[in-house]
């Protein structure tokens, strides 16, 4: 991945930082990489939800992959925990100029609610979730990610 790097003025070049871009999760489906966040946030309304650092960081590690992946395409999503039948009311996180206009050149990103029992029980077995996500990570696309 991608890492800041700070010109020096006299000509001496570039020192970069030690430290680059590191997602914590992409998931791979055959020429469509996802780039998942997992938050610990409820995602009931806009009191529990990842503020503007959250949002601008998984822009940023899209458009960053997006320039070290050949012929793939590449999305986002946060995910967050959810009880067995409670409430998902957002589907995606998108940056807006009023209410009615989104603004251009930005991507979407999905969001996903995970049910963490299930997530645990996968875990402690060593097996596989299977999470419809509905766009725009993909339309009613089927993921199996394996802990």
């Amino acid at each position: 991945m991608p890492k800041p790097g700070y010109i020096k003025r006299d000509g001496g070049g570039v020192e970069l930082l030690d430290r680059g871009m590191q997602t914590g999760i992409v998931v791979r489906e055959d020429d469509h990489l996802i780039v998942v966040d997992a938050k610990y946030y409820a995602a009931t309304g806009k009191g529990s939800v990842p503020g503007w650092p959250d949002i601008v960081k998984q822009l940023y590690y899209q458009m960053a992959l997006e320039k070290v992946v050949d012929g793939e395409t590449v999305s986002n999503c946060f995910a967050f925990p959810a009880a067995r039948n409670t409430s998902q009311p957002f589907s995606s996180a998108q940056v807006f100029l009023s209410k009615d206009l989104a603004a251009d050149g930005f991507p979407e990103i999905g969001c996903i609610y995970i049910d963490i029992i299930e997530v645990m029980q996968a875990y402690c077995r060593g097996g596989e979730i299977r999470q419809v996500y509905s766009e725009p990570v993909d339309p009613v696309h089927v993921e199996t990610v394996s802990l």
